[in-house]
């Protein structure tokens, strides 16, 4: 689960930085910790490309999906998996640990396909709040 998760931070924040989404100047490595502290890293990968695939490309169009799953208590995009390559195929990954300089460099281990990840039907975090 870790190694799906790591990937799929680090193609996020790829994804955010090379479609150049609006954040309203905070940083990316910020605004996905942010995110990860309420929703799932697999909701909000999903989040991005059907924000891609509706071309909204600000943060905040990515939370507003967020929170409308949260609220429907699963995902609902409406992209290809067909969409999903053509977007993440030919991405770069940045390493974000060392937040002084970013080193770039040539994805040679594609993330785990959707298929292959864990995925949550309800976030436990929010929908089980009994």
């Amino acid at each position: 689960m870790d190694q799906c998760n790591d990937r799929n931070l680090n193609q996020i924040k790829a994804l955010l930085t090379r479609y150049g989404f609006e954040t309203k100047q905070i940083a990316i490595s910020e605004l996905v910790e942010n995110w990860a502290a309420y929703y799932s890293v697999y909701w909000i990968r999903l989040a991005i490309l059907e924000a891609l695939y509706q071309g909204r490309y600000k943060a905040i169009s990515v939370e507003h999906i967020l929170d409308l799953w949260k609220r429907l208590g699963q995902p609902t995009y409406h992209f290809t998996h067909e969409f999903e390559r053509f977007i993440t195929g030919n991405l770069l990954i940045k390493d974000f640990s060392d937040h002084n300089h970013f080193q770039e460099e040539a994805v040679e281990e594609k993330p785990l396909p959707l298929e292959q990840c864990p995925q949550p039907l309800k976030n436990y975090y929010y929908f089980n709040s009994n």
